[in-house]
């Protein structure tokens, strides 16, 4: 995924709804120029965006059809084909870019990226240093470096790349926002803070930021706040990650069935998945929501049969459930003993002789503990209490995450 990563490291995207409005705007170009590959090329790029990368692929081809010589239209169709996990095509999309314009600091970028995504690091070390070679004073290349380094989880170096980005560039939220990230890999939680409260100063609009924020103060047991943080990544955008760890701060708060329920939500928005990485996150979600089931308000709830009838009845209850026990019981063997009277009880008929009385002896044993009917099937309550599970224990292995 560094790919995906470092583009979204280049820190100009557009939100939703202004890209949609301007998709509109390219198709309405497209209609008025047909020919014009830089229309193709907007397109592609938009859609890129929007993360609608299948889409995207059709304009960035036609872009190069119209303009084979155009290197950016070879980089965009390598993004492309990038996002869709389709790594060694994107990789022969950028060589070609580099190809028609060596010069390029931002094929180089692209290639650094892919290297990445195909566990060649060695590789995106060398292409991202001739970026810099090319632009040294782009701070752009230097935060890309750090995300290579940060893949690598050589952090310190990784922070040292960052650190030249911000002097380059010291507004730069997207800057101070890696920065975070590195701090954090390196447990270095009070900087982390520090970090992340700059880039939220520098972009407040950004769910992301407040998210990355959230699991710092998490970090420090910092719940309340930290529960803040992911309600506030919210409200800027509903995101499936924003949710789980939203969840994950309910768990510790002890406040389980509305972590289940955020955990449930971050669940359907990667179901069906899309990718790679929501097909993990999926898998994910349904592991911590099994590990989760029988916590909560509606675990507690629930008794089994055996409680209902013995151990959490009345003298009475527990009397009625014997009796009847011994009813049905009593008619299942009924038909195998030899015909005579056993105590009031007739013995050694046929089996219509018995079948009434045992249905309504497990009828009613059964329905005090019916849960649900439908039309596929009856739902009751489980024979047996279920084992407790103890939330602290849970807690331990369901952990949030900052991407």
């Amino acid at each position: 995924m560094i790919c995906y990563v470092l583009y979204m490291a280049k820190g100009k995207q557009t939100p939703n709804n202004e890209a949609e409005k301007e998709l509109e705007a390219v198709e309405s170009a497209i209609k008025k120029q047909p020919k014009d590959a830089s229309n193709w090329l907007a397109k592609a790029a938009i859609l890129s965006e929007l993360e609608r990368y299948d889409e995207a692929l059709e304009p960035v081809e036609k872009a190069i059809e119209l303009e084979p010589e155009g290197a950016t239209n070879w980089l965009w169709k390598g993004i492309v084909l990038s996002g869709l996990e389709r790594h060694d095509e994107a990789l022969e999309a950028i060589e070609k870019a580099i190809k028609i314009k060596p010069e390029g600091a931002l094929n180089w970028g692209w290639k650094a990226a892919i290297m990445s995504d195909l566990e060649r690091h060695d590789e995106a070390l060398e292409a991202i240093e001739k970026a810099i070679k090319l632009e040294p004073e782009d701070n752009l290349y230097w935060r890309w470096k750090g995300i290579v380094f940060s893949s690598l989880e050589r952090h310190d170096e990784a922070l040292e790349a960052i650190e030249k980005a911000i002097k380059l560039e010291p507004e730069g939220a997207t800057n101070w926002r890696w920065k975070t990230e590195i701090l954090y890999n390196l447990k270095r939680l009070d900087g982390a803070l520090a970090s992340v409260e700059k880039a939220i100063e520098l972009k407040p609009t950004s769910g992301y930021l407040y998210n990355m924020k959230g699991v710092i103060l998490m970090g420090g047991a910092r719940y309340g706040e930290a529960l803040s943080c992911f309600d506030l990544a919210l409200q800027k955008r509903i995101d499936h990650l924003y949710l789980f760890n939203r969840g994950t701060v309910l768990l510790r708060l002890k406040r389980v069935d509305e972590a289940k329920d955020s955990i449930s939500r971050a669940r359907d928005l990667v179901s069906p998945p899309k990718s790679k990485a929501e097909k993990e996150d999926l898998k994910n979600y349904d592991d911590v929501l099994q590990e989760l089931r029988g916590t909560g308000r509606g675990a507690g709830e629930r008794v089994s049969w055996w409680d209902w009838w013995f151990t959490k009845a009345n003298k009475p209850r527990c009397a009625l459930g014997i009796f009847l026990i011994i009813i049905v019981v009593v008619c299942l063997l009924a038909p195998f003993v030899r015909e005579g009277t056993l105590c009031w009880f007739n013995c050694g008929k046929d089996w219509g002789t018995y079948i009434v009385p045992a249905a309504i002896g497990t009828l009613l044993l059964i329905l005090p503990v019916i849960l649900k009917v439908g039309p596929q099937g009856i739902e009751v309550m489980p024979m047996l209490k279920p084992p407790e599970i103890d939330i602290s224990e849970v807690t331990k292995t369901i952990k949030p995450r900052i991407r």
